[in-house]
């Protein structure tokens, strides 16, 4: 608004001042939402290793189910003791795993978090951190549009967190047998 003041006193007098304020104000400013046409979005879900083994038709409807969302680097996700009705597999970028500060995972693309929720109550506290260590992008299913998707598509989902379960006890088991 300065420099478009009427009066030429009142508005920036060098170009590095009117620069200085510019930068200010645009690290301020959201990243803008990338807009994928629906046929950007399918090719997208079945490019991610937890949709693997699902049908066209299961994809089609978790497509519909999905929000799309971004996230600029270091800004947290999801905080530890909150609650939250949703799960999340990410689209693109990396994201970090903590807890009580610690950091025990990064996550990458075709990873999801928040899963627990989906088998817990509606009032369950997150138990982890996620904050995203680059530019992250999300696709979120809420839990409670689930619960009403098809039986074929819970099934899916199902045996996608089924998959994860394991590979991430195995993931532990490796880790503490190594100590």
């Amino acid at each position: 608004m300065r420099a478009l003041k009427k009066k030429l006193d009142e508005r920036y007098t060098t170009w590095a001042e009117f620069s200085r304020d510019l930068t200010l104000a645009y690290r301020n400013l959201e990243l803008p939402a990338e807009v994928l046409s629906d046929t950007e979005k399918f090719d997208a879900i079945r490019a991610l290793s937890f949709f693997k083994d699902f049908g066209d038709q299961e994809v089609w409807e978790i497509l519909r189910l999905t929000a799309w969302r971004k996230f600029p680097a270091e800004q947290m996700v999801i905080r530890e003791g909150d609650s939250g009705d949703y799960f999340s597999v990410i689209h693109a970028g990396e994201a970090s795993v903590s807890k009580a500060g610690r950091l025990l995972n990064t996550l990458r693309m075709g990873d999801c978090f928040g899963e627990m929720l989906y088998f817990e109550t509606p009032n369950t506290r997150r138990v982890t951190t996620i904050t995203a260590a680059t530019p992250l992008s999300v696709v979120e299913v809420k839990s409670e549009d689930l619960n009403r998707a098809s039986d074929a598509l819970q099934k899916q989902i199902n045996k996608a967190f089924l998959r994860i379960l394991i590979d991430r006890l195995t993931w532990a088991n490796s880790r503490l047998s190594a100590n």
